[in-house]
């Protein structure tokens, strides 16, 4: 049997809404059932899922690379003095705005911290810091943040795959950018010598001078990513060394 709406309804003109209400609630129906059975598409991670875990890593790489030209900048002979013209400390967003790609704003910069660090290339482990312009110092800038939930593994809590695999497409090494983590005490006694180092897919690379991992007042790697690990669990930190 059809549908016969009521004679009064259909000087109103109810009966074709009610009829064309029905085919719109059949319709939809039917399409949500269809889409439940579509197959994903085969390249879902490299339409979407990589292109965000590379601008993620864009952002910690242009800060770095930001930081560096600063560093550069205020150094002899580039600085036209015979001293280093910075000491050790955060880089606030004014000290790198220059450098920075355009439209890098000030709250993307605030997802990561540059650090300047100046410490003993002789003490042990680099754990002796010192004055920027010290003839003995190393000077080492590193960029860190704590890595996001959503870029964390479910089940192990340490950064997915997807965001390390960025590291290779953007940096093309891996050895001075990735996850910061504690070593196991089988590994402390190793030749690193550090308590810290970075790690990239399933691999370890460069160790984290034990003066980043301990000294440092707020805003340093040690007080985001060392002092307080529920807060922050794991950070991506990138670093580089100067000796002149």
């Amino acid at each position: 049997m059809g549908f016969h709406p009521h004679p009064a309804s259909l000087i109103r003109g109810e009966g074709k809404e009610e009829e064309m209400y029905i085919w719109i609630v059949l319709v939809t129906f039917i399409v949500a059932l269809t889409g439940f059975n579509l197959a994903f598409r085969a390249d879902i991670a490299e339409v979407t899922t990589e292109p965000m875990a590379e601008a993620v890593i864009f952002k910690i790489w242009s800060q770095q690379t930001a930081a560096s030209r600063f560093i550069f900048d205020h150094t002899p002979p580039t600085n036209g003095l015979t001293e280093i013209a910075y000491v050790e400390g955060v880089l606030d967003f004014d000290d790198l705005e220059q450098y920075l790609p355009y439209g890098y704003t000030e709250t993307a910069a605030n997802e990561y911290t540059s650090y300047i660090y100046c410490m003993d290339k002789e003490s042990a482990d680099l754990s002796v810091g010192v004055p920027c312009n010290d003839p003995q110092a190393v000077r080492y800038l590193a960029t860190y943040g704590c890595v996001p939930l959503k870029w964390r593994n479910f089940n192990t809590g340490r950064p997915k795959a997807a965001l390390l695999k960025a590291i290779y497409k953007k940096v093309k090494k891996d050895s001075d950018i990735g996850f910061a983590n504690e070593l196991a005490a089988d590994e402390a006694a190793n030749a690193i010598g550090s308590s810290w180092s970075i790690y990239g897919l399933g691999r370890r690379g460069s160790p984290i001078p034990e003066y980043i991992v301990s000294a440092g007042g707020e805003g340093s790697f040690k007080a985001t990513c060392v002092d307080d690990r529920e807060a922050c669990p794991y950070c991506m930190i990138y670093i580089t060394p100067f000796y002149k």
